[in-house]
């Protein structure tokens, strides 16, 4: 996770359309996402550099300072429901 602002959550794509993740929320934006021991129904979306210029670049900005990537794409997750605990966290099914 790069940043959480006003009840969302963003995330970063270093490799921008040509990840797996992100050809799959293209096809099906609803999700589920865990994050530690918590997880959510939620809607992802990527931002549109056009439309959302401030937003994209202090999201980009943010992953240049923690992970060094200086390109990709931002990806917006809005919970559809409140978090709840994972009964089995740590596992990967």
């Amino acid at each position: 996770m790069v940043h959480f602002h006003h009840e969302k959550f963003y995330v970063f794509s270093e490799h921008r359309e040509a990840a797996g993740w992100v050809k799959n929320i293209l096809g099906n934006p609803n999700v589920s996402v865990q994050f530690e021991k918590c997880s959510m129904k939620a809607v992802v979306r990527m931002l549109d550099y056009r439309k959302e210029r401030q937003l994209w670049d202090e999201v980009q900005a943010i992953a240049d300072r923690k992970y060094s990537w200086d390109d990709g794409l931002p990806v917006e997750i809005t919970a559809a429901e409140k978090p709840h605990a994972e009964q089995n966290a740590g596992t990967v099914a």
